[in-house]
């Protein structure tokens, strides 16, 4: 005949013990948790996900410069006398953007005059001379590959005049007349045919 297991008396007790541990250890780590939540030093994966953060760009766009014609006479006061040659330099800024060609309108007042010559060290040049105003196109030569930055401080073109009397000759940049504008192209923009027309005015020194 088998023999029947004689349990002790205590090993009921033992065992309450240990699940009533083990509940307040529950208790206690729920507790933890609930404080760190209402303190703000741990946040479920969720809220984090939720929460948007405001994208800082890693780098500063570079916003161009207006562009701009500036042109200077060696006459002093602008004064001229009949037959006796001046020279004009135009000058220029890109606002750091490189340049394939422009047109700039210079109205030049105060007596007749005739163009001699138009030079340019990067640019082949066409000159226009209008009743009103003097047109100078230029388009970058074809033998320079590298970008063209027009500066401040750098002649683009050099012109010179002889005037047909005395008298004073004003030469000045002038945004439009009728239908031409002075204006930049550059080679830096994404667009159908790759340019972008910019108008350019005179800068007063």
């Amino acid at each position: 005949m088998d023999e029947i297991p004689v349990l002790h008396p205590h090993r009921f007790h033992y065992r309450l013990i240990v699940i009533a541990v083990m509940m307040v250890l529950c208790g206690l780590g729920l507790f933890l948790v609930k404080r760190s939540q209402s303190n703000g030093l741990f946040k479920s994966s969720s809220a984090a996900s939720t929460k948007q953060v405001p994208l800082q760009p890693s780098v500063v766009p570079n916003v161009a410069t207006k562009a701009f014609f500036s042109i200077k006479s060696d006459a002093d006061q602008n004064q001229v006398y009949a037959d006796r040659e001046i020279t004009l330099r135009l000058y220029g800024d890109s606002g750091s953007r490189s340049v394939q060609g422009f047109d700039a309108l210079v109205k030049l007042s105060g007596v007749d005059y005739e163009v001699v010559s138009a030079k340019s060290t990067n640019f082949d040049l066409l000159k226009f001379v209008k009743p009103t105003h003097l047109t100078l196109t230029a388009v970058k030569k074809i033998n320079i590959t590298r970008d063209v930055v027009l500066a401040p401080s750098e002649m683009i073109v050099e012109v010179v005049l002889k005037p047909k009397a005395d008298g004073v000759l004003t030469p000045e940049i002038v945004e439009a007349v009728g239908k031409e504008t002075s204006k930049m192209i550059f080679d830096d923009v994404s667009s159908e045919s790759g340019l972008e027309k910019v108008s350019a005015t005179a800068q007063d020194e």
